[in-house]
C-alpha cells in the first residue's frame, strides 16, 4: 500500500528552535555572532594569534587559555546547534530557499570560528 503525504513520518524540531525565520532561531544566531566578537576581541586583546614568544609561567598561560576555551566551547555547541537544525531542512527539502540561504550564513559564521579556534 502507498503512503500519502500526509501518512508519512514528519520530523519535529519545534524543542530545538521554532523555526528558521523564528525569533528563537535569530536571537541564537545574534548571540553567536556576538559570541564571535568576543571571542576576536579576546585574541587580539591578549595577543594570541601574534605571539612572538610562549609564556614561560604556566599560570600566566592558564590565565589566558581558559577563558578562550570556555568561550570557544560555547560556540561551537552552539554553531553546531544551528547547522545541524538548517541541516535538516536542506536535506529534506533541496528546493527550500530559505534554508539554503541560512544554511549559508551558518557556514559563514562556522568559518569564522573554526579560524578562531586555529
Amino acid at each position: 500500500m502507498i503512503k500519502t503525504m500526509e501518512q508519512l513520518p514528519r520530523w519535529d524540531l519545534s524543542n530545538v528552535f521554532t523555526g528558521l525565520e523564528a525569533d528563537d532561531f535569530g536571537d541564537a544566531v545574534e548571540r553567536l555572532k556576538g559570541w564571535l566578537d568576543d571571542l576576536d576581541s579576546l585574541l587580539a586583546q591578549k595577543g594570541i594569534d601574534r605571539l612572538e614568544e610562549v609564556p614561560g609561567d604556566s599560570a600566566e598561560v592558564a590565565s589566558v587559555i581558559d577563558p578562550l576555551i570556555e568561550r570557544l566551547n560555547d560556540a561551537i555547541r552552539l554553531t553546531n546547534t544551528l547547522e545541524v537544525y538548517v541541516y535538516s531542512f536542506v536535506t529534506t527539502d533541496s528546493y527550500d530557499k530559505t534554508a539554503a540561504r541560512v544554511m549559508s550564513e551558518v557556514e559563514q559564521l562556522e568559518v569564522r570560528l573554526k579560524k578562531q579556534a586555529t
